[in-house]
């Protein structure tokens, strides 16, 4: 799919941060034969930095931690903390790492079965840890999208590369 360049700048320009971020997610997420086995799932490396920062704000807002590591993405745990941290979103990327501090290694947050088991049965500090994330992270996601799209513009010309119609 062709995307007209004024478009795109349009979009990177945007006072509302978060129509253009959606936007742009939306045609990149559209890419034809993109996977999880390609390199950044076929995104840019900005594409998949803001890509992982979304999914990980849109998991927790919708279930907590807990589903954000019961979902694919938490087998992605360790590049989101690096997502968070290249996009400026320092904070998110200290409760997330906070939050996955209860597995006991990397190795168990690769493994969906190995992070679905040590969530089934969480003990009363898992419990306590996850709690506190997500309070914590309630006050702390409320400028993703502005740090998203800052962090986009930084990066003009690998935001929709195959896409842009120049």
């Amino acid at each position: 799919m062709q995307v007209a360049e004024t478009y795109v700048q349009r979009l990177l320009r945007s006072d509302d941060a978060i129509g253009a971020v959606r936007d742009l997610a939306a045609i990149w997420s559209a890419r034809p034969n993109r996977s999880e086995r390609q390199p950044y799932f076929g995104l840019t490396e900005p594409e998949f930095n803001v890509h992982l920062c979304l999914s990980y704000t849109g998991e927790v807002m919708n279930g907590g931690h807990v589903q954000f590591f019961m979902n694919r993405f938490g087998r992605y745990t360790v590049e989101t903390v690096a997502a968070l941290r290249a996009v400026g979103l320092l904070e998110l990327a200290a409760i997330l790492e906070g939050a996955a501090s209860i597995f006991e290694d990397a190795a168990t947050i690769r493994d969906d079965a190995r992070r679905d088991t040590a969530l089934e049965i969480p003990n009363s500090r898992q419990s306590l840890d996850l709690s506190t994330a997500d309070a914590s992270f309630n006050g702390a996601f409320w400028h993703t999208h502005e740090a998203c799209l800052a962090y986009l513009r930084k990066h003009d010309s690998e935001v929709l590369r195959p896409e842009r119609s120049v």
